[in-house]
């Protein structure tokens, strides 16, 4: 999980992409690894843990 939370990561560009608008953190400019949560975009068993189902989003949002 540690290499796929940190791929996930890199691909956002190190910030939160959460879905509200206006994001809860107002789109803090970036958000550290260790404090990032990695979000399922579809729960459920068959959504699983694809790099295209994951995103990163900070604390506030999550």
């Amino acid at each position: 999980w540690r290499e796929t939370r940190r791929k996930v990561w890199e691909r956002d560009g190190q910030q939160c992409q959460s879905p509200l608008q206006p994001p809860v953190c107002r789109g803090k400019p970036s958000v550290a690894l260790k404090e990032c949560h990695i979000d399922h975009i579809k729960s459920g068993k068959l959504a699983g843990n694809e790099l295209n189902n994951l995103r990163t989003l900070c604390r506030t949002c999550h």
